[in-house]
């Protein structure tokens, strides 16, 4: 027996060795293309989720929300996320409608500011057109324009301390 040659034993013991690999391969394979299923799977309700989300960002559409559903952690995620969007759409409709009130402050400021214009320039017309005016009509005339003068003083300050934010309310006459 100790004469005896090994080599059979060895080319059996090699080729259980190769099989053992083969399997050991086919085994890894599967094991790969059934975690790639799994995670595909546990990770579409996420995909959605973002593709959601995606769409929302390049139509700009603050009203749509994002579908809720799939696990809790994913249904946790996207009413936060249509939280957020809520927010977002209160925000940009605030900001819309306080554009909207400077729009009409810029123009009633406007037609403020032209009416002593206006009448300053009429008088200082009136005056020049004719230098042979009786001196107090002429003072009566340079009176009416200082009071106008003051009058757009007033609106001027009144229009820097609005927008220093310390404007106090103003009296109605």
């Amino acid at each position: 027996e100790v004469a005896t040659s090994l080599e059979d034993l060895e080319n059996r013991r090699a080729a259980l060795r190769r099989r053992l690999a083969l399997i050991g391969v086919a085994v890894l394979l599967v094991a790969a293309a059934g975690v790639w299923l799994a995670a595909d799977l546990v990770l579409r309700p996420l995909r959605r989720l973002r593709a959601a989300a995606a769409g929302i960002e390049t139509e700009g559409d603050l009203e749509r929300s994002v579908p809720v559903r799939g696990p809790a952690e994913l249904r946790a995620l996207a009413g936060s996320f249509n939280a957020m969007l809520g927010r977002l759409g209160r925000s940009a409709e605030d900001r819309n409608r306080a554009l909207d009130a400077t729009r009409r402050f810029a123009a009633d400021a406007g037609h403020e500011l032209r009416t002593p214009l206006t009448s300053v320039q009429a008088t200082l017309s009136a005056i020049a057109r004719h230098p042979d005016m009786p001196a107090a009509q002429r003072g009566d005339l340079a009176r009416d324009a200082l009071a106008e003068q003051r009058r757009l003083v007033e609106l001027l300050d009144s229009l820097q301390a609005l927008a220093r934010g310390d404007a106090a309310p103003l009296e109605r006459g």
